[in-house]
């Protein structure tokens, strides 16, 4: 459940649920601070004409709107917590949602309304450390993705130089702990794939054959 924003809610939490006129602005803040890491989270997906995508924590949709754009993916699904962003994401896509090719959802990765094996794809871009439960998250995205699907979860690196304005990251040390939480979580060659100068932190992992 989405709650409205109050005086008193702390700042970071517009930022992993955004609420209110605050949240559709920090939505678009981080339209445009997940730019890139959004081209090489959909570079290391390596759609085909034959995958059926779901993003978790969409935002604005600004990935989905890349995916129908740029990829054949056969169906691109989307869920997402918040209220405005659903409905920011909707207006974004509104020509793919009206064709069929894009579906938005709202809801959590902790119960995703989707049949199991549904999936060939499965991705996250800076959402990972948000969520309440990581290794359920990862169980439900496990449950929805076929054997030998992907999952990507892209994060941004900690700066290797710390300013005052600098951007939080996630440190080498706390990258290896996820990769061994997802091969805990039923994948797979789980691979760090990192872009030092534009602070990205992708982990690639496969589905294994039996859960």
């Amino acid at each position: 459940m989405v709650t409205s924003h109050t005086s008193n809610e702390p700042l970071g939490a517009l930022f992993k649920k955004p609420a209110g006129i605050l949240g559709r602005i920090a939505g678009w803040i981080m339209e445009w601070q997940n730019a890139e890491l959004n081209r090489f989270t959909i570079h290391c997906l390596n759609v085909n004409s034959e995958d059926t995508v779901l993003e978790i924590g969409f935002g604005t949709g600004a990935a989905l709107e890349q995916l129908a754009q740029n990829t054949q993916a056969k169906r691109i699904y989307g869920i997402e917590f918040s209220r405005e962003m659903v409905e920011e994401a909707a207006v974004r896509n509104r020509a793919f949602v009206t064709a069929g090719r894009v579906q938005l959802c709202r809801g959590s990765v902790l119960q995703l309304p989707f049949g199991s094996n549904l999936f060939s794809r499965v991705f996250a871009v800076s959402t990972f450390h948000d969520w309440e439960d990581r290794a359920a998250g990862l169980q439900e995205i496990r449950r929805v993705l076929r054997a030998h699907g992907r999952l990507v979860l892209c994060l941004r690196s900690t700066a290797r130089t710390r300013l005052p304005w600098s951007s939080p990251g996630v440190t080498q040390h706390e990258s290896r702990e996820d990769q061994r939480l997802i091969a805990r979580c039923g994948f797979h060659r789980v691979q760090i794939c990192q872009v030092p100068r534009h602070r990205i932190c992708c982990l690639v992992a496969e589905a294994c054959s039996e859960k």
